[in-house]
């Protein structure tokens, strides 16, 4: 078996960072050949020895990537014939077994199975491909003969296989696992001035069956009834308000609205804009989680998406660390933020640095391809017991927590008190593998994520 779609596209990211590490190393050896003052070079010489660690660092990445995996020919054989008459089942199993965050695009068996050894096993238990098997060997849709096969492999090469159908069992993963469904709200700037905008929206009922590069899993949700083509900022909150009443009579999961806005208003109240139920008014961010994004990313010639991805997938092996451990504080001067953004993969704004513009650090953000940040819209002065006591609480969660963290601070927060944290936080959620399905040099070869 081959290279699998996501280890081509791991070494061509690292492949990417490593020039990108040799490039800088020219130019900061130049600099040190170039200057005379001592102060000045004993500060290109830390910074080349700090490049040599990361270059040094990516070479043994690209080392440790095998060429191929292992997979027991005995199962190969038993998931071809599966594969030629229970093709859903397969796909089924594939979902069922992947971690959230974690499915990758899988066109072939052979893809399925290099996608699962891929994924970090950590303390798991068992592997996920071991996790696959079972989960086939209990569909109801797979021919009984198969079935027994697959029972009698797991029993053979799986230590406790009995244990693991159990789990599988108990957890019902097979038929219940919630759906999460999505709301893609593009806004887009008709010129320079930001004065007026086009809308574009697009309604995913569940994120499982998503598969934009082929047209699937999505219905793109009209703006059509308004007379007008372009709309200004004061005109978006109805615009929303008909988006989510046009989508009312879809079956839904639990619904995230994400607001894919040019970078420079990602500070926009989105989350504030009400709506109006059962005679209830009440903001959207109570009612779904509400995200923002920036239109930037979706560019075909935004030059940091390789970055992007990686940074992502660094996400998603510590999904579970607590907030305050995998994400880095952004209460520094502008310089210490712009040289921790680099590396970190989040940042947590609690105030604003005096000096720094919030769209100044919105600038970093893309610069660096930073997936996630979550910041205060209002500056919090004399912070009281309660206010600290709130922060502690939406950051006392692990990464993958944290936008449901952020619905409950907005749902915490009382109308009548306008200090509530919950009225003025903003979360960018940047995921580079749910993007809107008109961003198709993204989905159609690894090479186009670079």
């Amino acid at each position: 078996m081959g290279k699998s779609k996501v280890q081509q596209m791991k070494k061509k990211i690292l492949q990417e960072n490593l020039n990108n590490l040799e490039e800088k190393y020219k130019q900061v050896y130049q600099q040190l050949n170039n200057t005379l003052n001592n102060g000045d070079k004993d500060t290109l010489k830390r910074q080349i020895q700090e490049i040599e660690a990361e270059m040094t660092d990516v070479e043994n990445q690209l080392n440790s990537l095998t060429p191929s995996i292992l997979i027991p020919q005995t199962l190969i054989q038993i998931l071809t014939s599966l594969h030629e008459t229970a093709k859903s089942s397969i796909t089924k199993a594939y979902q069922a077994s992947c971690p959230q965050g974690f499915i990758q695009q899988a066109d072939t068996l052979e893809d399925i199975l290099e996608n699962l050894q891929d994924i970090p096993k950590g303390n798991k238990k068992f592997t996920y491909i071991e996790e696959f098997v079972a989960y086939l060997s209990i569909d109801s849709q797979v021919p009984q003969s198969l079935s027994q096969e697959l029972q009698e492999w797991g029993k053979k090469y799986i230590n406790n296989f009995d244990q693991l159908i159990r789990d599988i069992q108990s957890d019902d993963n097979l038929d219940n696992q919630e759906t999460k469904s999505y709301l893609l709200i593009q806004v887009k700037p008709k010129t320079d001035k930001l004065d007026r905008f086009y809308i574009y929206a697009w309604l995913i009922p569940d994120i499982r069956h998503y598969k934009p590069e082929v047209g699937d899993g999505f219905k793109q949700v009209s703006v059509s009834k308004l007379s007008q083509k372009t709309f200004t900022l004061q005109n978006i909150p109805k615009i929303v308000d008909l988006l989510l009443e046009d989508i009312s009579s879809e079956f839904l999961g639990k619904l995230t609205v994400e607001f894919f806005l040019p970078y420079k208003l990602l500070n926009h109240t989105v989350d504030s804009f009400i709506r109006v139920e059962f005679g209830t008014a009440e903001s959207i961010g109570k009612k779904y989680k509400v995200v923002v994004r920036a239109n930037e990313r979706l560019q075909r010639n935004y030059p940091y998406k390789g970055i992007w991805f990686n940074k992502w997938q660094t996400v998603k092996q510590v999904y579970n660390s607590q907030c305050k451990q995998g994400l880095v504080s952004g209460n520094h001067s502008q310089e210490v933020i712009r040289k921790k953004l680099d590396t970190a993969n989040g940042i947590i704004l609690i105030n604003i640095p005096k000096s720094t513009s919030i769209e100044t650090i919105f600038s970093y953000i893309l610069i660096t391809a930073t997936p996630i940040a979550l910041w205060l819209r209002k500056e919090l002065e004399n912070q009281n017991l309660t206010q600290q006591s709130a922060i502690n609480s939406l950051l006392d969660c692990c990464i993958q927590e944290l936008p449901d963290r952020v619905k409950e601070q907005r749902l915490d927060a009382p109308e009548s008190h306008n200090d509530h944290i919950g009225h003025h936080i903003s979360l960018v959620w940047e995921d580079p593998e749910r993007l809107t399905p008109d961003a198709g040099y993204f989905y159609s070869t690894p090479q186009s994520a670079s």
